[in-house]
C-alpha cells in the first residue's frame, strides 16, 4: 500500500514555523471603513481590516503562503489578488477601479504575481479557454516560468475541475519549483495533492479505497480501514463553513436512518481552519456518523491536502471488501445503489415510477438533449418566458424558490411560462428530479450539456448562479440579467415592461 505510507510519513514531518507579515497601504476614493483579507474560500475565515484617514495596517502570522484577496464593496470577480508572504506588504488600493488602478508598492512575490498576471491577460485575452491550441499556449507559458506564483495559483484551481495540463507537465512544473516559500505555498500543496490523485488513480471506481487516518471531534485518530467493518460505506466531504455542502450532508440523514442497520457506514471529513467552528458545526448538525476533520495546519506539516488527494474526483461508495463501486453520488442517487443492493425488487419500481411528474412539470432532455438556444425556442412553440439557471447545490437557489408561487400567478396571467436550466451534473439526475418535484418547479427543465453552454454565454449569462433571464415571443433575450424573485415588485415591473 504505497499510498498509505504516504500519508503517514507526511505525518511524521516536522510543524513548519508560522511566519510574520503586515499588511498597510492606502485607501484611493474613501476616507474610512473596512475591506476584507481572505485566508480561504470559506466563510467565517475573512479578517476585516479597518482603514482610517485613508490607510490601514494589519499584523498577522500564516504557516503557509496562501494567495487571498481584497474586496472593498466589490464582487470577488473584481477582486485585487494579495499574496500574504514574509515581511511587509505594501499595497495602493483603488475603490473606483480596484483592478485597474491599484497597486502593489513593496512585497517580492505580490510584484511578481501581478507583473505575471499582467503579461498572461495580455497574451492570452479574449482567446477561448477550453480550446487545444489556447490550453497549449497557457501551458507552455506557465512552464516557461513556475518559480512566480501566478501558474500554481491557476492550476492549483483549474486541475480541481479539468485535466488541463497533461499529468506529465505538471509533474515537471511541480519539480521545477526551487523556491521553498513557493512550495510551502496553501496552492502549492494543493496542486500537488490533486497531481499525485490523478497520477495514482486514487479511490478510482474498481480500485482499493485509500486506508486514510484522520481525528475525530475527541482527538481519537480513526483510521478508515477499521472503520469500514463489512459495510457499505460513504466518504463525503463537507463544510462547517458552506451552506451548500452543509445541505448536502444532511440529506445523507433519511438514507442513513434507513439503511444504517442494513450495513450502511457514513464518513463525512471537513477541511478546517477553526477547530472551534467545527464542533460547534457537528453540535448543531447532530450528524449521526463518523465526523473527521483536517485541519490546515495538519496539511502544512504533512504537505499535502488529503481532502484534495481523496476527493479529486468527488465522493466515494466502497463495498464491504473496501472497493470503491461509485463515485460522485447524491443522496438519492447513494440511495439508488443501496435500493439496488438490498431491495432489488422495490428498485425496479422505482426506476419505474423515476421519470413521472406532476402536472404541468415536463423535463425537455429526457429522450435527448437541448443542444441549442434554437432547439429551446422550438420547444417553447413562440411562447415567451422566463429563465430560471440554477442548481441543486445552489443555497441562494433554494431561497429564490420560496417566491415561485406568486411569481406562478402572475406569469400564468401574462402567458409567461417558466424554463429551468439545470448546472447539476449528469450523475446528479435523481436529486435532480427529486428537487424539482419536491420544490413543485411547474414549467419546463433542461440540464445544461457543453453545446448549450456557449449559448448560454453569448445570450448574456451573468456567471453565477441563480440567473435569470427574459425572452419574448419573437425568441430574443429582452433581459439578461432581470430581478430575482425575491425582488418582488422590481421584477414584476420588470416583466410588464419587457413584455409589453
Amino acid at each position: 500500500m504505497i499510498l498509505v505510507s504516504l500519508v503517514f510519513a507526511f505525518g511524521c514531518s516536522r510543524q513548519p514555523e508560522p511566519f510574520r507579515y503586515t499588511l498597510r497601504g492606502t485607501i484611493v476614493g474613501q476616507e474610512s471603513g473596512v475591506f476584507y483579507l481572505m485566508g480561504s474560500p470559506r466563510m467565517g475565515d475573512e479578517i476585516e481590516i479597518a482603514y482610517e484617514n485613508y490607510s490601514f495596517e494589519y499584523t498577522g502570522t500564516s504557516p503557509f503562503m496562501f494567495t487571498t484577496v481584497l474586496f472593498p464593496d466589490a464582487r470577488m470577480e473584481q477582486a485585487f489578488p494579495v499574496v500574504i508572504e514574509p515581511g511587509e506588504i505594501v499595497l495602493q488600493l483603488n475603490l473606483d477601479a480596484l483592478q485597474e488602478e491599484s497597486e502593489v508598492l513593496a512585497g517580492d512575490y505580490n510584484r511578481s504575481i501581478h507583473k505575471a498576471q499582467q503579461e498572461f491577460q495580455m497574451k492570452f485575452a479574449g482567446m477561448d479557454f477550453m480550446a487545444d491550441e489556447t490550453r497549449r499556449g497557457m501551458n507552455e507559458w506557465m512552464l516557461a516560468g513556475p518559480n512566480t506564483y501566478l501558474p500554481i495559483m491557476y492550476l492549483s484551481s483549474w486541475e480541481t475541475f479539468y485535466d488541463f495540463m497533461p499529468l506529465y507537465q505538471l509533474q515537471e512544473l511541480l519539480q521545477s519549483v526551487e523556491d521553498p516559500m513557493l512550495k510551502n505555498s496553501k496552492e502549492h500543496i494543493e496542486l500537488y495533492s490533486i497531481w499525485l490523485a490523478k497520477k495514482d488513480s486514487v479511490n478510482a471506481v474498481g480500485q482499493e479505497a485509500v486506508d486514510f487516518r484522520l481525528p475525530d471531534s475527541k482527538g481519537r485518530m480513526v483510521r478508515f480501514q477499521k472503520a469500514l467493518g463489512e459495510r457499505f460505506t460513504f466518504v463525503e466531504k463537507s463544510g462547517s463553513w458552506c451552506g451548500n455542502t452543509t445541505r448536502n450532508s444532511r440529506a445523507l440523514l433519511p438514507v442513513y436512518e434507513e439503511y444504517k442497520d442494513k450495513g450502511l457506514e457514513i464518513i463525512t471529513i471537513v477541511p478546517e481552519s477553526n477547530h472551534e467552528r467545527w464542533l460547534q458545526w457537528l453540535e448543531e448538525e447532530q450528524l449521526p456518523w463518523i465526523n473527521l476533520v483536517e485541519q490546515d495546519s495538519e496539511v502544512a506539516t504533512r504537505k499535502i491536502s488529503l481532502s484534495h488527494w481523496l476527493f479529486n474526483e468527488g465522493s466515494y461508495l466502497a463495498d464491504a471488501s473496501g472497493t470503491v463501486i461509485a463515485k460522485n453520488l447524491s443522496a438519492a442517487d447513494l440511495k439508488e445503489w443501496l435500493m439496488k443492493y438490498f431491495e432489488p425488487e422495490q428498485y425496479e419500481h422505482y426506476l419505474a415510477e423515476k421519470w413521472e411528474m406532476p402536472d404541468k412539470i415536463f423535463i425537455l432532455d429526457k429522450e435527448q438533449p437541448v443542444t441549442s438556444f434554437e432547439a429551446l425556442l422550438e420547444n417553447m412553440q413562440g411562447r415567451p418566458f422566463m429563465i430560471d439557471c440554477w442548481a441543486t447545490w445552489c443555497s441562494p437557489c433554494f431561497e429564490e424558490f420560496a417566491y415561485n408561487e406568486p411569481l406562478k400567478k402572475l406569469l400564468q396571467t401574462m402567458g409567461v411560462e417558466m424554463v429551468y436550466i439545470s448546472f447539476d451534473r449528469p450523475e446528479d439526475e435523481a436529486i435532480w428530479l427529486k428537487t424539482i418535484r419536491e420544490q413543485n418547479l411547474t414549467g419546463y427543465h433542461f440540464r445544461l450539456n457543453n453545446e448549450f453552454q456557449g449559448n448560454l454565454g453569448m445570450l448574456g449569462f451573468s456567471g453565477t448562479l441563480p440567473a435569470y433571464m427574459i425572452v419574448n415571443a419573437r425568441g430574443e433575450v429582452v433581459v439578461q440579467n432581470a430581478y430575482r424573485p425575491s425582488q418582488t415588485h422590481l421584477l414584476y415591473d420588470q416583466l410588464q415592461q419587457a413584455l409589453q
